[in-house]
């Protein structure tokens, strides 16, 4: 499993209306070779694909600030919860399209790791790992804060690979604080 994470159930990302995702990260080729050969779910729809095109070009439109919620936010998260994780998969096509922002993607990121939805928990963990690893810092650091607002010791690997790869020593120091925090909440869940 990519980035020593189990994969989430019906996770699904290929080809999607000509919205190609990208092999950005280490070992996503081979995680989108293993999806779409052990899993029969559907991918998410043409409509759906859209939808989350539309909610993205939404975010354009916005100003964003640290900890605000703005009308692109509310909207990300009534998507995930609405549509479950055919919305996370189609996030990931439409962030990988190359005609989404990167602030628009680190805004995203952020909100995701605060959606109160145990049924895409998984999913969104995935969509904020896998955005780790994206060429600008803006997104590495939307997906860092959403997944220490995820709160979920299953990131602490990919937190970890990161870690050693990225080149900022600033940006270093902040992945190792959410590692100490996760690692953190992992021994007051095992206690």
């Amino acid at each position: 499993a990519l980035l020593g994470t189990k994969p989430p159930p019906r996770q699904r990302v290929t080809e999607l209306s000509g919205a190609t995702v990208s092999a950005s990260c280490p070992g996503l080729r081979r995680r989108l070779v293993l999806l779409t050969s052990s899993s029969a779910q559907p991918l998410p729809t043409r409509d759906l694909l859209e939808e989350a095109i539309r909610l993205l070009a939404l975010g354009a439109t916005e100003h964003f600030e640290d900890g605000v919620e703005t009308s692109f936010s509310h909207a990300l998260m009534r998507f995930s919860v609405r549509y479950g994780w055919p919305a996370i998969d189609a996030l990931v096509a439409a962030m990988s399209s190359g005609l989404v922002s990167a602030e628009v993607i680190s805004e995203a990121c952020r909100w995701m790791g605060r959606v109160e939805d145990p049924s895409t928990h998984d999913h969104r963990r995935w969509l904020l790992e896998w955005c780790l690893f994206h060429p600008s810092i803006l997104v590495r650091d939307g997906a860092l804060l959403g997944l220490a607002a995820l709160d979920d010791p299953c990131a602490v690997r990919s937190l970890l690979m990161c870690l050693h790869k990225e080149r900022y020593e600033s940006f270093r120091e902040d992945i190792q604080q959410v590692v100490d925090q996760l690692e953190s909440t992992e021994r007051c869940r095992g206690s």
